[in-house]
């Protein structure tokens, strides 16, 4: 693991200079997203700043029990800066950026602040490292939640339920409750502390894995029925629109639906391309390790972790499909 100590150092220090804290992730927030914005709200907030924490797309039902009083409001993207000016957050003299490198994966972000304001960045990604005037990066991390926590144990903070809470989830959805991901032991001993504070869980569990929608489990069919091998080892499914409209699913109950493909039998390597718009589409990617799907991601203007990543794409299914099935080619020939 990375000696982030000056990163810390240099992060407190920026932050104790601040008044009015803008906090956000990525796109298409998740566990380790969210639950990350969460606790370092708290943090900050505890520290007597402002916090706005700020996402930009929606987020799964099941996250609403990681945030507690410092709930996010979610902007659009598409946000002018006229609009900006007039918002509870227009005299932000910070933003953090967790659980991304770069706020081109949280759209929006960098253009309203015109880029004048300090920023740190807190993340567990490879990539563009450009942006952030402190930037607390570890790659080896398994999730930007586990650096969460080390920054909250140099400041000696102290863990009630809810912060412990919010980044126990971040790790274990990072890591498919801790399975998989760098660096586990670090993410198994920061999740023993945090469990020390009450965490539930089996409740936690539950409310993440084993509760669905009726309209998740039409969604769920259809992508089922949608499902394509190539080959031996891959396999691919898709989401329309028309499947959204007509189960009555919205695009956040896709999370976890590419496990299911996961699940087939001798399958190692895995893509789920999701319709976002007509000629957007959204890919997730896994693997079992044949294939690095990260250098897949990568390759195609997307990013992730060896085993689990993702791109977006400008065209239709089956071109989108077309270049996948390129590069993990270009790997297992």
């Amino acid at each position: 693991m990375k000696d982030l100590t000056k990163q810390f150092s240099e992060a407190k220090e920026l932050i104790e200079k601040s008044e009015k804290v803008i906090i956000t992730a990525h796109q298409r927030p998740d566990g380790d997203a969210c639950g990350s914005v969460s606790a370092l709200s708290k943090i900050i907030a505890d520290m007597g700043k402002q916090v706005f924490p700020l996402l930009v797309d929606d987020f799964p039902e099941w996250i609403n029990m990681l945030f507690g009083e410092h709930r996010p409001t979610v902007i659009n993207s598409s946000v002018d800066n006229e609009l900006w000016k007039k918002l509870p957050w227009k005299d932000a003299d910070l933003i953090i950026l967790t659980d991304a490198l770069h706020p081109d994966r949280a759209p929006g972000i960098e253009e309203l602040s015109d880029g004048r304001i300090p920023s740190i960045v807190f993340d567990h990604h490879l990539g563009d490292d450009s942006f952030g005037d402190v930037k607390v990066v570890d790659s080896s991390s398994p999730a930007a939640g586990e650096i969460v926590f080390r920054f909250a144990k140099f400041l000696g903070y102290k863990a009630d339920k809810q912060f412990a809470l919010s980044l126990f989830a971040a790790m274990a959805t990072d890591t498919g409750w801790f399975r998989y991901g760098k660096n586990l032991q670090s993410a198994y001993k920061a999740a023993g502390e945090l469990l020390a504070a009450g965490v539930d869980t089996e409740e936690l569990f539950s409310v993440i894995y084993e509760r669905e929608s009726l309209a998740k489990m039409r969604l769920t069919s259809r992508m089922l029925d949608s499902l394509k091998l190539h080959g031996g080892a891959v396999v691919s499914g898709r989401i329309t629109q028309q499947d959204f409209r007509e189960s009555g699913a919205v695009e956040s109950d896709t999370e976890g639906l590419i496990n299911k493909l996961q699940a087939l039998e001798g399958i190692q390597t895995t893509f789920l391309l999701i319709e976002r718009s007509p000629n957007e589409i959204k890919c997730s990617m896994r693997s079992k390790g044949d294939v690095i799907v990260r250098e897949v991601a990568e390759a195609l203007g997307g990013g992730g972790h060896d085993l689990a990543a993702g791109v977006s794409f400008f065209c239709g299914f089956e071109e989108a499909e077309r270049q996948i099935l390129e590069k993990i080619e270009i790997q297992t020939s």
